[in-house]
């Protein structure tokens, strides 16, 4: 009796490469979840006495003064969760920061800090934050909140003005209303390199434009005339940065098209920086028909005498170190088509 194996598959978008989503947080930022403070915040900053700059690592890049609220505080003012902007519990630990955004369009408050270095280039990568409506300060809501990575330090001390420019990671949720819960706010970018400063506030193009009615709506006993405070605050907590890394542990390939379309036509681990390789492929009656231990390895479909494969099934043998030591191996079928 004879056995046959079938093998059918499905091609759509191959991608040749196994790519992870790493934490990089700690990697990049200073005090992600605004634990750590040199001193407890006393109240709420004022010029000349910016209480954020007590937050290890983050500070104000305006003229404008953001906040520090942490549960070492216990006046009420700018506790956790009790404070006096609202009520909310941090999303992770026991501090946030705040900002807010003033009644006539040209106050605009800002955290920011210099990363512990710089992106990489053409790395993608993920960003997230939380962000809260705060239940006491005004009556609208606005939408265009969101992070800046810049190469540049984007502080100037002369103005509460907003910055004129479209930020990297911008909220896509609508107008962020929400004070009893957290938004998520993320994004994915590629970098250009170098960027070192993380920046956090409104990035809208029109102050006019962007704000809803949502919350301290009053009415007049005797004109019954309704009206409202246009500002705004907002809470944020627990930043993340992940990173889109090249994973050898994650290398499952089961097919690729070296035809020179310019499309999946390597396989490619130079991009595993790995310290050690061993890549065999056989052909179906169990031969090897390819070996390689070269870790810069963009094997184009050849085979061992430099001939292009036949279109069919193969089966591969993987085993690599990593740069950790790791001792990594994978095996599986290889289909090659052209």
């Amino acid at each position: 009796m004879k056995f046959y194996i079938v093998i059918v598959f499905f091609v759509f978008a191959l991608h040749l490469q196994a790519q992870t989503w790493k934490d990089v947080t700690n990697e990049y930022i200073i005090n992600p979840s605004f634990e750590l403070y040199d001193t407890c915040p006393n109240g709420i900053s004022a010029l000349g006495d910016y209480q954020i700059n007590y937050c290890i690592g983050w500070t104000t890049p305006t003229f404008a003064t953001s906040d520090y609220f942490n549960s070492c505080n216990t006046s009420g003012i700018v506790d956790v969760p009790l404070n006096q902007l609202g009520w909310q519990f941090a999303y992770d630990g026991d501090g946030y920061l705040g900002f807010g955004l003033g009644d006539n369009s040209t106050w605009y408050e800002y955290i920011q800090s210099k990363l512990v270095k710089k992106l990489s280039t053409n790395t993608k990568y993920k960003f997230s934050m939380r962000i809260s409506r705060a239940d006491e300060m005004g009556s609208i809501s606005h939408q265009n909140i969101g992070a800046h990575f810049s190469q540049n330090n984007m502080q100037n001390y002369t103005t509460t003005a907003p910055y004129n420019l479209t930020p990297i990671v911008l909220n896509s949720t609508g107008f962020i209303t929400d004070t009893l819960n957290w938004v998520l706010v993320s994004g994915e970018f590629t970098a250009q390199g170098g960027e070192e400063y993380l920046t956090i506030g409104w990035f809208g193009d029109d102050y006019m434009n962007d704000f809803t009615v949502s919350q301290n709506i009053y009415i007049d006993s005797i004109t019954n005339d309704t009206f409202y405070i246009a500002q705004s605050y907002y809470y944020v907590d627990s930043l993340k940065l992940y990173a889109l890394e090249n994973d050898v542990e994650n290398f499952n390939i089961y097919t690729f098209s070296p035809n020179g379309d310019g499309v999946n036509d390597f396989l490619n681990f130079s991009i595993y920086e790995l310290k050690e390789l061993d890549f065999t492929v056989y052909n179906r009656w169990g031969n090897v028909v390819f070996n390689s231990t070269n870790t810069q390895l963009k094997w184009d479909g050849k085979n061992n005498d430099g001939k292009p494969l036949s279109a069919g099934t193969y089966y591969y043998i993987l085993k690599a170190t990593t740069q950790e030591n790791s001792i990594v191996t994978k095996h599986n079928f290889l289909t090659i088509f052209y």
